[in-house]
């Protein structure tokens, strides 16, 4: 983890987040010199002033709420047409004009199937008990990823949260041990540190690095596979192995 910041808890994430991003992206500037920064987001920073700052600096995915004023509801219910993203998940991208932000903003529109009926009211009341029971995502981007490397793009954020999750129950990053915000920034310092110094000795002395590649399961390896049943020639005769389970 190459920074962190505690905020005080009456601020909204979007909010104070541009500060914190363009600190964030200074700081990897000045470490690693030329290397190309990308970012995913959640929907908190689907914030104009952060779509902007973005764009001139580096290639960024972020999470679309589904405010009204957007308008991904129409686009949902007149689609006729999917393309196949990934097992029981469809898509599609658009380009929206945001009206309040005076700005065209590239949206690619995803439906994922589930086997479970959503709670009600979940995401507008999109679903049609005709077709299943679907849902709905959005990611806002200016990358070139096609619908598919986007929608695999955006799931490594899944990595993030599982950092996050090692940091709470492996490194007691979200305790509060006083009533001093600046004790308690200071303990989420110390924590990060800690885990960034044991990873640092798991990479020194664990297996080399795998070649990055798509993680598919057995599974897929058996569906991706076509069945073919041949005969041998050196195969016994079916009465020779009658013979065989008589004795």
């Amino acid at each position: 983890m190459l920074r962190v910041q505690n905020r005080s808890g009456n601020v909204h994430d979007g909010k104070a987040g541009l500060p914190f991003l363009s600190d964030l992206r200074a700081q990897t500037g000045h470490q690693f010199e030329r290397v190309m920064t990308e970012m995913r987001l959640d929907g908190a920073f689907f914030r104009a002033e952060i779509l902007a700052w973005l764009e001139r600096r580096t290639r960024y995915a972020i999470k679309v709420p589904f405010y009204q004023w957007i308008g991904l509801k129409s686009l949902i219910h007149e689609r006729r047409r999917w393309k196949h993203v990934a097992s029981e998940v469809e898509g599609f991208d658009t380009t929206l004009w945001l009206e309040p932000w005076k700005r065209f903003v590239r949206v690619a529109i995803y439906r994922k199937r589930v086997r479970h009926e959503s709670p009600k009211n979940y995401q507008l009341d999109l679903f049609d008990p005709d077709d299943g029971h679907w849902e709905y995502s959005a990611i806002a981007t200016h990358h070139t990823l096609g619908l598919k490397a986007l929608w695999h793009f955006m799931g490594g954020r899944g990595a993030h949260e599982k950092v996050l999750a090692e940091l709470k129950h492996g490194d007691a990053f979200d305790t509060v041990p006083s009533r001093s915000f600046a004790a308690n920034s200071t303990w989420q310092i110390l924590s990060t540190l800690a885990h960034n110094l044991m990873v640092s000795f798991q990479l020194a002395v664990g297996a080399p690095r795998r070649r990055r590649s798509l993680k598919r399961t057995a599974l897929h390896v058996l569906k991706a596979s076509t069945p073919c049943v041949t005969k041998s020639s050196a195969a016994p005769a079916s009465s020779s192995i009658l013979r065989g389970a008589r004795r």
